[in-house]
């Protein structure tokens, strides 16, 4: 984990020195900081992404409002219901029926 924060903080300066404002740099470390947990630590993909979004609201790029109309965002909403669908589906091994059916054993 010490690499992660290390290859992190050196990319985060390597960034910020190539011109981009504080702000720039924030959203840019934030991405790949979110990318790469998802990647090598296989952290779900909502947790990395609302960590991402807390990170951006401690650290004053986004506003709060702008943080919570995110989540009221109807294509949110639509993503996390698609998600709840698609671990129904995972659990209950209905795709793994349906599939065995269409193409036989």
């Amino acid at each position: 984990m010490f690499t992660g924060a290390l290859g992190a903080g050196i990319f985060f300066a390597s960034i910020y020195g190539a011109g981009l404002t504080f702000a720039q740099a924030i959203c840019v470390l934030t991405i790949y900081l979110a990318m790469t947990a998802m990647a090598a630590f296989n952290v779900a993909s909502d947790l990395a992404m609302f960590s991402a979004s807390v990170l951006l609201l401690a650290t004053d790029v986004i506003t709060r409002e702008d943080f919570l109309q995110g989540f009221g965002n109807s294509s949110v909403v639509c993503v996390g219901l698609l998600l709840v669908v698609a671990k129904g589906v995972e659990e209950t091994g209905a795709l793994e029926r349906l599939l065995k059916f269409c193409l036989g054993k």
